[in-house]
C-alpha cells in the first residue's frame, strides 16, 4: 500500500513580484532622472541669469568708475564749478530733465539709446551686449529717497556743523558730496544699479607732492594748521619750529628727537591727490594781462598791459621799462605800478609815489613776476592777485589781500620763492597754488592754502622744495582747494 503524502499549495500567489518590483524600481529611476534632468535645467538657468546679472552689474561699474574719473579729472581745477554737473547739459535748473546727465563732457561723448528712463546710455565695449546709464545727484536731492523731502535735521546733519546744512535742493552743492547712480543693462531685460559717495578731501595748510625741507622758526598754525609730502618729510624744530595740527609724509618723516606737532606726527601714510596746476585754468579770474616779448607757444609779442581779451590796450613800457608804471586804469584804485625788464622778460611791480600805492585786481602775467616794491600797508593792504606762467618772485616789503573774486593769492606754472617780508592779513586767506617748486624764506607771513605740484623743474630760480627762515602760514579753511575721493558704496535693489 502507497502511503499518502499531504499536499501543500504551490505559492502560485507569488507569481510576477519580481517584475512588479522591477517596474517599480524603474518607475522610481525614471522619476530621479526626470528630477535630476529638471534640477540641472534649473541650475542651467539660474548659471545664466547670474551670468547676465554679472555683466549688467560690471556694466554698472564701469559706469561708475568712468565718471568718477571724469568728475575728479574736472575738479583737479580748484576753479571748476560742480554745480554745473548737477545742472546737466542745459545748465537749467527749471529744467530737472537732464539734471545730472553727463553726455555734454567731452570724455562721455557717444551715448545710446537707452531703456533707462533717463537716458542715454553707453555701451561698455564696441559689439558688447552690455550698456550703462550715469546720473549724478548732490547728496540732498529728493530724488535720492524717492522724491521725499530730507528733514531739516538731515540736512544740518550732511553738514556737519559748524559747515552750513545742506539747502535740500539737488542743484546746488554745499557740502561738496555728490552721489553717482550707474545702472547697468544686459540681455533679457536684466539690470543692476550701483551708486557711489564722492566726498572732498580736506587738504592741509602746506602740501607738496614730493619731498620738503622745513628748518627756521616756522610757525604753521590754524585750525587746519597740518603740512604733508607725498615724498619725504625733513624738520628741523631745534630752532622753535612748530606746526599746530599734524606733521604727515608718505615717504619717511625725519624730525629732531623730541619735536613734536600738535597733531599727528607720522610717515608712510597715504597719499593726498595734488591737482594739476596751469596758470591757464584761472585766466577768467584776470582783469589785466601782462604780456611780454613772446608768447608761450614762441611767438612773438608786443610787452604791453591789456585787458583779458587784448582787444585794450592800457599801456606800453616803453624804452626805459616805466611806461606802466605810473598809468591808472579808468575806474583803477590807482596806477598799475609795473615796470618792464626787456633783459629777463619781467614784469616788476615796484610802485612809485606816496604810499607805494598800486591798482587792485587780478593779473595774468606770460612771464615771470617780480614784487620788488612795498605796496600796501598793514592796516590798508593791497588787494592783488597774481597768476603767472612764469615764475613769481616776492623780495621786496609788500602788504597784500587776495582779490576778492578769485579767492587766490598767487598761481605759477614755474616756481615761487619768497625772501621778503610779504604780510597777508589771516582774515583773508587765498590758495598760492605752484607747479614746480617752493622755497619761503624772509619775515614772510602768509594766510591760507599751499599747494606744490612739485613736476620736473623747468625753472632754475628754485630746485628744492624748503620753508625755512621766520616763515608763518595759518590756515583755518576759510578758503578749500579740494581733491575727491570714493568714501561711499552701495548696490540699490
Amino acid at each position: 500500500m502507497t502511503p499518502h503524502r499531504p499536499s501543500h499549495p504551490r505559492p502560485g500567489g507569488e507569481r510576477g513580484m519580481a517584475l512588479v518590483s522591477a517596474l517599480l524600481l524603474l518607475l522610481v529611476m525614471s522619476g530621479l532622472a526626470i528630477a535630476l534632468t529638471a534640477s540641472g535645467r534649473i541650475e542651467v538657468a539660474m548659471g545664466d541669469n547670474e551670468e547676465l546679472y554679472a555683466g549688467a552689474r560690471a556694466a554698472a561699474e564701469s559706469g561708475l568708475n568712468r565718471a568718477a574719473a571724469q568728475i575728479m579729472a574736472l575738479t583737479a581745477n580748484p576753479a571748476y564749478p560742480l554745480n554745473n554737473l548737477l545742472l546737466g547739459p542745459d545748465g537749467d535748473a527749471a529744467d530737472t530733465a537732464d539734471n545730472g546727465l553727463m553726455m555734454h563732457l567731452a570724455d562721455m561723448a557717444g551715448s545710446s539709446p537707452c531703456p533707462h528712463p533717463n537716458g542715454p546710455c553707453w555701451f561698455v565695449a564696441p559689439g558688447s551686449p552690455y550698456r550703462y546709464n550715469v546720473r549724478l545727484y548732490d547728496d540732498d536731492d529728493p530724488a535720492m529717497k524717492g522724491g521725499i523731502a530730507f528733514t531739516n535735521a538731515e540736512l544740518t546733519a550732511m553738514g556737519p556743523p559748524p559747515d552750513p546744512p545742506e539747502d535740500g535742493t539737488g542743484v546746488t552743492d554745499v557740502n561738496r558730496r555728490i552721489v553717482i547712480r550707474a545702472t547697468g543693462f544686459g540681455p533679457q531685460g536684466t539690470t543692476a544699479t550701483l551708486e557711489q559717495m564722492l566726498t572732498p578731501i580736506k587738504m592741509p595748510a602746506l602740501l607738496v607732492d614730493g619731498d620738503l625741507e622745513m628748518f627756521g622758526s616756522v610757525n604753521i598754525i590754524g585750525s587746519q594748521g597740518s603740512v604733508h609730502a607725498n615724498g619725504n618729510l625733513d624738520i628741523d624744530g631745534m630752532s622753535g619750529l612748530t606746526v599746530s595740527q599734524n606733521a604727515t609724509a608718505s615717504g619717511t618723516l625725519t624730525a629732531n628727537a623730541g619735536w613734536d606737532p600738535g597733531g599727528l606726527e607720522s610717515g608712510g601714510m597715504p597719499e593726498i591727490p595734488v591737482p594739476d596746476i596751469f596758470a591757464d585754468d584761472y585766466f577768467d579770474d584776470a582783469d589785466f594781462v601782462l604780456h611780454g616779448n613772446v608768447l608761450p607757444d614762441g611767438t612773438p609779442d608786443t610787452p604791453r598791459i591789456t585787458n583779458k581779451d587784448g582787444t585794450t590796450t592800457y599801456c606800453l613800457p616803453g624804452g626805459g621799462g616805466d611806461g606802466c608804471r605810473g598809468v591808472t586804469p579808468s575806474g583803477g584804485t590807482g596806477p598799475f605800478g609795473f615796470r618792464y625788464n626787456a633783459a629777463s622778460n619781467t614784469w616788476d611791480l615796484n610802485p612809485q609815489g606816496s604810499g607805494n600805492n598800486t591798482n587792485w585786481a587780478t593779473y595774468f602775467a606770460y612771464t615771470d613776476v617780480k614784487i620788488t616794491g612795498n605796496p600796501g600797508t598793514t592796516s590798508s593792504p593791497i588787494l592783488l592777485t597774481i597768476i603767472a606762467e612764469g615764475n613769481i618772485e616776492v623780495t621786496g616789503n609788500p602788504d597784500l589781500r587776495p582779490e576778492p573774486l578769485s579767492e587766490v593769492q598767487f598761481v605759477t606754472e614755474k616756481d615761487l620763492r619768497i625772501a621778503g617780508n610779504i604780510s597777508i592779513p589771516t582774515a583773508f586767506e587765498g590758495r598760492i597754488m605752484v607747479r614746480e617748486q617752493i622755497d619761503f624764506g624772509g619775515s614772510a607771513s602768509l594766510a591760507g592754502q599751499v599747494i606744490v605740484q612739485d613736476v620736473p623743474s623747468v625753472s632754475t630760480l628754485v630746485e628744492n622744495n624748503r620753508v625755512h627762515g621766520t616763515v608763518t602760514l595759518s590756515y583755518n579753511g576759510l578758503i578749500e582747494t579740494v581733491a575727491y575721493t570714493v568714501s561711499g558704496w552701495r548696490e540699490t535693489p
